[in-house]
């Protein structure tokens, strides 16, 4: 949840170049490959599996 809530907004994936994608991918295990929009998906993709995660501990 710490790193989801970060990212509530979807503009906030959308409005960074392409280094930040990439070191974030890093600092949530994503291989950091493809074009910028691809590891913008992976993100969003992993940030929900957090987020769904983090609730179905939560019960």
């Amino acid at each position: 949840m710490k790193f989801s809530k970060l990212f509530e907004d979807e503009i906030t994936l959308d409005s960074l170049p392409r280094p930040q994608l990439v070191a974030l991918c890093r600092v949530l295990e994503l291989k950091p490959v493809g074009t910028s929009n691809f590891l913008r998906f992976q993100l969003r993709m992993k940030l929900r599996r957090l987020a769904a995660d983090d609730l179905v501990r939560k019960l």
